[in-house]
């Protein structure tokens, strides 16, 4: 038989082991409560923080893409006026384009070279004679298949002499600004 002062004993120690227990629970609900649901909460914030990173990202490089894509498409249109700019530009193969349509053509240094933004402008006065004015308008034509960019500048002047027409204007001739001390050595050699 049991005896009252040992289950008294018994019931104390359980009593013991329950508020223990309940204590120990207590302070780990107060644990849980300050410490892994915050630090879970903040882990939720930043996982949707990473969630729009990672949508922008993507989006960033959808937008990359079209651009590039884009780019790629101007360059492969725009591949002969690209390669025109990239042209140093020479004066005696000018004067050979031109004989194809004149009888006789000559340039004019105008001043020095311009430099606006990347390109560099070279300026000339240019005569020429043609016994007729069809051969003008297909070197005009011509001029847009020429190896470098050649803009021709109004006024231009037509008059005619001994069965020939004169006809005199200025050009500009643009070339990318890539590297004016070797653009500029090769033409000051030509003139």
């Amino acid at each position: 038989m049991v005896n009252k002062f040992e289950k008294k004993e018994n019931n104390s120690k359980i009593k013991q082991i329950t508020i223990f227990t309940f204590i120990t629970l207590f302070i780990m609900g107060i644990s849980i409560y300050y410490i892994l649901i915050p630090a879970i909460a903040d882990y939720l914030k930043q996982e949707e923080v990473n969630m729009i990173s990672i949508n922008q990202i993507i989006e960033k490089e959808k937008i990359y893409s079209e651009l590039s894509e884009e780019v790629d498409r101007v360059y492969m249109e725009n591949d002969k006026v690209i390669e025109a700019f990239n042209q140093v530009f020479s004066v005696n193969d000018f004067l050979e384009f031109c004989d194809q349509y004149f009888h006789e053509s000559t340039l004019r240094k105008i001043d020095l070279d311009t430099f606006s933004g990347d390109y560099i402008i070279y300026q000339f006065h240019t005569t020429m004679s043609v016994n007729n004015p069809k051969k003008f308008y297909r070197f005009l034509e011509a001029l847009s298949g020429y190896k470098n960019i050649v803009q021709i500048d109004y006024p231009i002047k037509m008059v005619g002499d001994r069965g020939f027409i004169k006809i005199s204007f200025k050009i500009k001739v643009y070339r990318l600004d890539e590297n004016r001390e070797r653009a500029i050595n090769k033409f000051d050699d030509e003139m």
